[in-house]
């Protein structure tokens, strides 16, 4: 965002500085990461990383170092210690252009707001600001002054907010912020006040209730609390209201049932009843008409003792309404948000899942006399109630027999739970809250690096405990796994599970690292990798959104929801200063460059080093197990002094970047995303359409060959008439004179005379030279286009080399821009076997001839 510059004579007045503000240029905008694709967006040229000179090697120095590697990598501690590490400083090089967190611009601080029905929103500040401005000064030619100081206001916003662990709100903060401007700014005159009169139009406009959330560990239970409020506030006021509609009605009942067998009031009491209207009536005749059919009824006893039993229960819940409070049960310690106004904090001791079923028990029975109350009364005004049914059904009824619409009116009751406890000794408290029904919320923050089910002193295991997968087995239990780096999944998902009439684990991600501290990249983006890496992928499982695994399960939020990892763009420079980039994958080891408790994983590679054995972790990932033993897999890493390296990591970390890896195809098998079933069908498809085109082929070759024979022997028959109708009317002395005189000789027409040697076959002709065995194999390469299924695999392996038409199906595009591996590792991946290697562009490529062999197949 830059400030507006007007061309022309400035007609602002001039601040303090002798300069007219609105002229000047606003400060530099800060460093914006893609929303959730935190690798994307680098720019060439920029502050970007420096990629040293080669230092040669030689053989033995470098078989040496790569025997070394091979040693550490396989688990070597010795090994390893003759390796250089990496500190704190070490950052994956996608995210080194956005290394200094404090100047990185994300969503937050967010506005929290709810609209009339409770309903609640996260607006990014940016987006907020500039709304806010366009609501004050909607035409272009209004609030110039403000709209060209919104990155200035917005920067303000962000100072009061940063440091701060709880939400504020929104109209206090923003009147601050405009203070301090207005200070800054120093502006008099016309534009000083205008400025100011448009300031103080943006802070009316900001919605009533509304908070700023800055990003802190407390920020997930402060979108749950703000969204959990508001619901209750809409659902308290809508029961209140409806309680009042049906008491108003049964009040009408209760006195037309006691008026039978009385006279109906005389004419000024059916007047004043009919209202406005009584004019148009003969209240008298009314009167008379009334007074004989109600003085033929009986009032009904009975009847009247229920109505009155229910108008005081309906009385007695409007005298003194229950609810309106958000029931917090923890075990952990005093949370900085207690004492917020509309929550009600429980100790739920050792195990507060089980104590948060009590709780809501407590809570539901408050409401059960309530419900009897209203079914009642419903059935009264419908003329439905039989004694003998419901009363014995009322005296049965509890949580069990609300309906949907009556267990959502109930106040949240939300269970804060650590991961450990959890995973651990409270797993099974957790299951049968899960199965129970209960429409009770369980948030649990997780670390991303860390394995809740790990050993202790262990980050992970080999497979990781997926408490949000566990929790989708429970069938109706609804699952939010989510990330404060999406705020608006997160809230959605929150707001789905306070809409749900079942139990709901909300599965959070924690903004710190595993060690409960800060990321040496701000809480912003580390989230946001832990995203792109698939260490945390989001998603929601909502089982009333429809019957089948693809309704219910929606991962579209994830970045690159049909790869296996992101591919990213590295700019470097080289040793001659210029600008260069190359592609690369995130993956889980690029992200565990920014926790300290994988440092032990990682060594620095000598730039020398050159082997096909190195591999870039995200092609190393795909290898096959058996070609992985003696792989050395590497990232990219910048150091704190902006030198990109090759950072090598252990066998034992590529173990959890495969379990990530397989968790993620999990997720995307279930959401119907490259989806192995269809997959296989598609395989059958494709073989039984190439099976029929080779079996047409084969006719139409037979049938070409049965053809061309049947002519061939028509042709020679036809030939051989000819010349011997030819011989036979031939004058044999004109051939003698010919040969003196050189006269051309006359030959008589020749006939169609059918002679004994016509009959005979022609000798068949000479056959074509045999063909070879097998056809010669294409020098370059080439794709079937129209055989791409458009899966992405070869675009993953070298997007310069393959690239994608207008119908998004693979074309070659610059065969020299990767290796002939590559190609053949493309034609090995692709499912459509559409993809032919050729011949080596390049006769020096190492293992050249494996690697022809590889390509046979596919050419």
């Amino acid at each position: 965002m830059e400030s507006t510059q007007v061309s022309g004579e400035c007609r602002a007045e001039t601040g303090e500085s002798g300069c007219c503000v609105t002229c000047a240029p606003a400060p530099a905008a800060e460093t914006t990461p893609a929303a959730l694709s935190v690798t994307h967006g680098v720019e060439r040229g920029g502050d970007l990383p420096a990629l040293p000179g080669r230092v040669e090697m030689t053989g033995e120095a470098s078989a040496e170092m790569l025997a070394l590697v091979r040693r550490f990598c396989a688990g070597d501690r010795e090994a390893g210690e003759k390796l250089p590490r990496v500190d704190a400083s070490f950052l994956p090089a996608a995210l080194y252009p956005y290394r200094d967190a404090a100047k990185v611009r994300s969503d937050y601080p967010l506005l929290l707001s709810a609209d009339a029905e409770g309903v609640a929103t996260c607006t990014p500040i940016a987006d907020c600001l500039t709304s806010l401005a366009a609501a004050v000064a909607p035409e272009a030619d209004q609030g110039r002054v403000l709209k060209d100081n919104l990155l200035r206001l917005e920067q303000e916003v962000r100072s009061l907010c940063a440091g701060k662990t709880g939400a504020s709100p929104a109209s206090e903060t923003l009147e601050a912020a405009s203070r301090l401007l207005e200070q800054k700014l120093a502006l008099k005159g016309e534009s000083g006040r205008q400025l100011h009169m448009d300031l103080a139009a943006l802070v009316k406009t900001v919605p009533g209730g509304a908070l700023l959330l800055p990003m802190s560990e407390q920020a997930a239970l402060e979108m749950y609390l703000f969204a959990a409020r508001g619901v209750t506030q809409a659902r308290s006021k809508a029961l209140a209201g409806s309680v009042k509609s049906l008491r108003g009605r049964l009040r009408d009942l209760l006195a037309l049932e006691r008026g039978k067998g009385a006279k109906a009031g005389g004419e000024e009491r059916l007047a004043r009843a009919v209202g406005g209207a009584g004019h148009r009536l003969d209240a008298g005749a009314l009167a008379r008409l009334l007074d004989r059919s109600l003085q033929k009824q009986t009032a009904d006893t009975a009847r009247c003792q229920r109505l009155e039993r229910v108008l005081g229960e309906l009385d007695k819940f409007l005298s003194a309404p229950i609810g309106g409070l958000v029931h917090v049960i923890s075990a952990g310690e005093r949370s900085p948000l207690q004492g917020e106004a509309g929550v009600r904090w429980l100790s739920g001791g050792l195990d507060p899942c089980a104590a948060a079923g009590a709780v809501f028990d407590e809570v539901a029975r408050a409401y059960t006399s309530l419900f009897v109350a209203m079914r009642s009364a419903r059935l009264e005004i419908e003329g439905a109630y039989d004694p003998r049914r419901h009363e014995s059904l009322a005296t049965m009824f509890d949580w069990r027999s609300f309906s949907p619409e009556e267990l959502r009116q109930l106040p949240p009751v939300l269970v804060i739970e650590e991961q450990d406890t959890l995973a651990n000794r409270n797993m099974r408290s957790l299951s049968r809250l899960l199965l129970s029904g209960r429409p009770v919320d369980v948030m649990v923050l997780v670390s991303a690096a860390t394995d809740p089910g790990a050993s202790p002193g262990e980050a992970m295991g080999r497979y990781r405990l997926e408490l949000a997968y566990l929790a989708m087995g429970h069938r109706e239990a609804l699952v939010n796994q989510s990330s404060c780096a999406a705020p608006t999944h997160l809230l959605e998902g929150f707001a789905r599970g306070l809409s749900h009439d079942a139990s709901a684990l909300h599965v959070v991600m924690s903004p710190t690292n595993s060690r409960g501290g800060p990321s040496a990249v701000g809480p912003w983006l580390f989230g946001g990798a832990a995203l792109e890496a698939r260490a945390h992928p989001v998603f929601h499982y909502d089982p009333q959104a429809g019957r089948t695994w693809a309704k219910r399960l929606d991962f579209t939020r994830n970045p690159s929801p049909e790869s296996d990892w992101p591919a990213c763009e590295i700019g470097f420079r080289n040793a001659s200063g210029e600008a260069c980039a190359l592609t690369s994958h995130f993956t889980f080891a690029d992200f565990a460059l920014l926790d300290g408790a994988y440092a032990d994983e990682f060594r620095i590679l000598p730039t020398g080093l050159d082997s096909p054995s190195l591999f870039e972790a995200g092609e190393y990932l795909a290898l096959d197990p058996s070609r992985s033993q003696d792989a050395v897999p590497f990232v990219w890493a910048a150091d704190g002094q902006g030198v990109l390296h090759r950072v090598a990591f252990t066998r034992r970390l590529g173990f959890v970047c495969l379990d990530r890896l397989d968790f993620w195809h999990t997720l995307q098998e279930l959401a119907g995303v490259r989806n192995e079933y269809v997959r296989q069908a598609v395989e059958r498809e494709r073989s039984a359409g190439e099976a029929d085109f080779a079996r047409q082929r084969k006719e139409l070759e037979a049938r070409h060959a049965a053809e061309l024979a049947t002519v061939r022997e028509q042709t020679a028959g036809e030939a051989l008439q000819r010349l011997a109708a030819a011989l036979v009317n031939t004058d044999i002395g004109a051939f003698a004179g010919a040969a003196v005189t050189g006269a051309p000789v006359a030959t008589a027409p020749v006939a169609n005379v059918t002679t004994a040697a016509s009959a005979e076959p022609l000798a068949a002709p000479a056959p074509p030279p045999a063909a070879t065995e097998e056809a010669a194999e294409p020098a370059e390469p080439w794709v079937d286009t129209v055989l791409c299924t458009s899966c992405n695999d070869c675009i993953n392996i070298n997007s310069r080399m393959f690239k994608y038409n207008a119908n998004k199906q693979v074309v070659l595009g610059d065969p020299t821009a990767g290796t002939f591996a590559q190609l053949v590792q493309a034609a090995e991946k692709c499912p459509a076997r559409c993809i032919h290697p050729g011949k080596p562009v390049n006769p020096s490529e190492p293992g050249l001839e494996a690697l022809i062999d590889r390509a046979k197949p596919f050419n």
